[in-house]
């Protein structure tokens, strides 16, 4: 009886272990904007155009839109993504939180006093 209760209690931790969310620190590649929701207005990437973001090995990230580029650094901590520009050094760190993060898909929420956004991006490239 204990033998069986041993190996429902494993099987059930195992369960629950494999349900879980996967580590955030899974970001490394090329990601594509899909649809950004700006207060409840939604612009496509037909609206916006090729808006790519990369994240690199090191911390480092690069976001290319249109002939506007971007190049910075990047921390995941929990469900947090932070965004540090070096390109506009002046501009404080973006924080998000990761909603989705996956091999595909990567969803974003940002808000502060004024505005809230969510982004949806594509996996492009590994």
């Amino acid at each position: 009886m204990r033998n069986r209760l041993a190996l429902l209690l494993v099987t059930v931790l195992l369960v629950f272990a494999g349900c879980s969310n996967k580590p955030k620190t899974d970001i490394e590649g090329l990601w594509q904007l899909q649809q950004l929701e700006i207060n409840g207005t939604v612009i496509t990437e037909k609206m916006l155009g090729k808006w790519t973001w990369e994240f690199k090995g090191g911390g480092r990230y690069e976001s290319k839109m249109g002939h506007t580029e971007e190049e910075g650094t990047y921390s995941v901590e929990g469900q947090m993504l932070t965004l540090k520009s070096e390109t506009m050094d002046k501009r404080p760190a973006q924080v998000m939180t990761i909603l989705r993060l996956d091999s595909v898909q990567m969803d974003l929420k940002a808000s502060d006093e004024k505005n809230s956004s969510s982004l949806s991006f594509r996996k492009v490239q590994k």
